[in-house]
């Protein structure tokens, strides 16, 4: 399913809490425990200690994620250090290895309309080739045997079925799911089809259609605080163009789609 997982490494119990969720979930993955120390311009007098001291930062992250995956037996773990500008060093690694699933938080703020906090998280949603396994800095915390699943399908995450269908029977092995609820964004003849094989794997499958925009996002927060973890679309990035020193450039950012659905996540997001 996934081969090689990248955790993107902070000192923060939310991220030790998913970082060990990912390794339960998948534990034939190979993990890459990945720590930044950024680019500093000061003086070199106050480079040695600099460097001394982001360099005991990154490795005392790094080993705090190290154990959660050691609490969940896992032991095929890569350390990496990488220097530079964090968000572009951790996607040209993630890129290089093949990396095909992310382990991370985030969080959204208000204090530019919504925009994701952190370049980090808005360069992995934005552009990172792999599927994405966040804890949303408003989701409540993950419990011990998760109980609910829900399910976001628009038409998109339809090519992707057979993953879906994969990862729904891996966490019921491991966790134990019950219950399943599906939130429809196609058709109903559509939506019905896309879960018949699930309803094979959880007896208990609740099916909601909502094709309006802001009605759908409604629905999905209130399913969110529901469920224990929530499988969805990722959706499509932004393409923003601006000018420097008479070139245009191209960046990609996060859509309204994504950060609203990072802002509403109650639970553990996967994001295919």
């Amino acid at each position: 399913m996934f081969e090689n997982v990248a955790v993107l490494a902070v000192k923060s119990q939310r991220l030790l809490a998913i970082a060990y969720l990912a390794a339960r979930l998948f534990p034939s993955a190979t993990y890459h425990i990945i720590s930044t120390i950024p680019e500093n311009l000061a003086r070199p007098t106050l480079l040695t200690l600099y460097k001394r001291v982001m360099e005991e930062i990154a490795e005392d992250s790094i080993n705090g994620v190290e154990m959660s995956l050691y609490r969940a037996n896992l032991l095929a773990v890569k350390k990496v250090i990488l220097k530079g500008r964090p968000e572009k060093v951790i996607l040209d690694y993630i890129k290089k290895r093949k990396i095909d699933l992310t382990v991370m938080t985030a969080g959204v703020t208000d204090a530019h309309a919504f925009q994701l906090s952190g370049a980090v998280s808005r360069t992995m949603i934005a552009e990172a080739p792999s599927n994405l396994l966040i804890y949303p800095s408003a989701a409540k915390d993950i419990p011990e045997r998760m109980d609910t699943l829900l399910i976001v399908v628009p038409k998109e995450i339809l090519a992707k079925r057979g993953l879906v269908e994969d990862i729904v029977k891996r966490v019921k092995k491991v966790e134990g799911i019950k219950r399943a609820t599906v939130l429809c964004k196609v058709k109903e003849e559509r939506c019905r089809d896309s879960v018949v094989t699930l309803k094979e794997l959880v007896r208990d499958v609740e099916v909601h259609e909502v094709l309006d925009e802001t009605n759908f996002f409604e629905k999905y927060g209130e399913l969110s605080a529901q469920a224990d973890f929530v499988i969805a679309w990722r959706g499509k990035s932004e393409l923003s163009r601006f000018s420097l020193m008479g070139r245009t450039i191209e960046r990609k950012r996060p859509s309204l789609y994504q950060i609203t659905l990072l802002e509403l996540s109650r639970s553990p997001l996967l994001l295919l």
